[in-house]
C-alpha cells in the first residue's frame, strides 16, 4: 500500500478511507456538539459542525481505498485483537484547524496526549505493520 492512494485500475477511485479511530461515550458527544454550536455562534463561523456520531480521534490511518478491501480490514482486525490497553481519557481544550492543502480545512479539538493514548498509538502500529499493512504515519501524533 503507498502512503498516498493504492494502485487503482482503469475506471476505478476512492471511495473508502480506513482508519482505527475512538469515539467519545454519548455524553462526551453532547458536550462536544454543544460547544461547537455555540463557538460558531460567538464566531460567526460559517462552516458546518460534523454530526456528534461521527467525532473521533484518528490513531492510525490505514489507507484510502476503491472499496473496502476485506483482507485489510481482517489482517488490521487481527493485528488489533492481539494488544490490550487500559482505558483512555482525553482532554481536548485546545480548538484549532490542520495545516494543509485540502480546500476544507476542519476545526479540531486538541490536547496534550496523555500517557495512555500515546501507548496505544505505539503498540497498535507496531502490531498492523507487522502485519504486512504499511501505514501513513505522521512524525508527531497530534
Amino acid at each position: 500500500m503507498s502512503d498516498t492512494a493504492p494502485d487503482l485500475k482503469p475506471g476505478e477511485r476512492i471511495t473508502d478511507s480506513l482508519f482505527f479511530a475512538l469515539y467519545p461515550d454519548a455524553a462526551a458527544a453532547a458536550r462536544i456538539a454543544e460547544l461547537a454550536a455555540r463557538l460558531r455562534i460567538e464566531h460567526r463561523l460559517k462552516a458546518r459542525a460534523i454530526s456528534a456520531d461521527r467525532l473521533h480521534v484518528t490513531l492510525l490511518y490505514l489507507g484510502a481505498f476503491a472499496g473496502v478491501p476485506a483482507d485489510v480490514v481482517a489482517q488490521a482486525c487481527t493485528a488489533a485483537c492481539r494488544i490490550a490497553s487500559p482505558p483512555v481519557e482525553l482532554v481536548l481544550d485546545r480548538i484549532g484547524s490542520f495545516a494543509g492543502r485540502r480546500a476544507k480545512r476542519p476545526l479540531v479539538l486538541s490536547g496534550d496526549v496523555a500517557e495512555p493514548l500515546g501507548a496505544l498509538e505505539h503498540t497498535l502500529g507496531p502490531a498492523l505493520e507487522a502485519a504486512g499493512i504499511a501505514l501513513k504515519r505522521h512524525p508527531r501524533f497530534t
